[in-house]
């Protein structure tokens, strides 16, 4: 029986809440990394605004944002124009990358994302962390599944590694591009582009 006015009570249902996000965002990946393997990886697309995909993921990181007290600054450019994707799929991918930009962070970090119209009739988002960094050598490694690429520093950061591959596969899904730069110990930038 919970009681609501009890801290440790309430302790106990935050922990579960948090759990229970984490296990479908883990759920959601294998899910999603399955139908990519399987090349019938269907996109069901409507227009939307990345703006809107942006908010809605940062809003269910919020508490893990919160807890590590990160600095979230936003550059959005106005009247962006609206994309054809999928809008279930795209959030994934978005989720996974500010996820990791939150989980590889140090606390009181800072994350940086921006979206901007590129000349080519695309729309150019970046997402950039002040986290541990990732060694040049293993750049390519990343986006293997399972793949957490120092495991001693990274037995603190809970995930299984799979967040980047399928976020990869899902921006790939939608004939877009996704590069990452990285510095040891000065953190990393996700850059991805879509089509308007």
């Amino acid at each position: 029986h919970f009681d609501m006015s009890n801290p440790r009570h309430m302790d106990s249902l935050r922990s579960i809440r948090s759990a229970v996000v984490r296990l479908e965002r883990l759920v959601m990946n294998l899910l999603t990394l399955s139908m990519g393997k399987g090349q019938n990886f269907e996109l069901k697309k409507e227009k939307i605004f990345i703006q809107d995909i942006i908010s809605n993921a940062l809003s269910q990181l919020n508490e893990d944002i919160t807890k590590k007290n990160i600095n979230v600054i936003l550059n959005i450019e106005p009247h962006l124009p609206p994309i054809e994707a999928d809008p279930s799929k795209l959030s994934i991918a978005v989720l996974n990358l500010l996820d990791n930009a939150v989980k590889f962070n140090k606390t009181g970090g800072i994350i940086r994302i921006s979206a901007s119209q590129l000349k080519s009739k695309s729309i150019g988002v970046a997402i950039s962390d002040t986290g541990i960094g990732i060694p040049e050598e293993k750049l390519e490694e990343i986006y293997s599944p399972f793949t957490q690429v120092d495991m001693s520093s990274t037995r603190e950061h809970q995930g299984t590694g799979l967040g980047l591959t399928v976020a990869k596969t899902i921006i790939e899904a939608h004939n877009g591009k996704i590069t990452l730069k990285s510095k040891i110990g000065k953190g990393s930038t996700f850059i991805f582009v879509l089509a308007c």
